[in-house]
């Protein structure tokens, strides 16, 4: 979410000059974490589950509009985004073979476990005693 908004801001920033000068502004404390914290406080007030990303860039901005913002901090959420990454054929590979390492690696782990249970439940096999019974005819 932080990257999404901060491409976003920087963008606006770029097209807007009295933004800029407030956004670039490093005598402000202002920060990209708190006004995350600005927009879940923000999203929450709104009691909805799913908001535009105008919406949501629309109060990123008012963050950094603003000189003094009073909104509740620390509020736990999970957020939900709808952007989605592009990777590169080569990022692609390397997550497939660091997936396939990790099977590879947990197949193994079961089996051992596997071998290691059935070693401790196998019991000892008794040698068969043979109990001689009296015959009744050869008596």
């Amino acid at each position: 979410m932080l990257n999404v908004i901060k491409t976003y801001l920087d963008d606006f920033a770029s097209n807007n000059p009295d933004f800029a000068k407030k956004y670039n502004d490093d005598t402000r404390k202002k920060s990209m974490e708190e006004c995350c914290e600005f927009i879940i406080s923000q999203a929450k007030k709104g009691g909805k589950n799913g908001y535009t990303d105008q919406e949501v860039f629309g109060w990123a901005v008012h963050y950094f509009d603003e000189e003094e913002i009073d909104f509740t901090k620390g509020i736990s959420a999970k957020v939900i985004t709808n952007h989605h990454a592009e990777l590169t054929q080569e990022e692609k590979d390397k997550i497939m073979e660091k997936a396939k390492q990790e099977y590879h690696e947990k197949c193994m782990e079961l089996l051992q476990n596997k071998s290691v249970r059935s070693q401790r439940n196998t019991k000892p096999v008794k040698p068969e005693t043979t109990i001689e019974e009296p015959n009744l005819f050869e008596l």
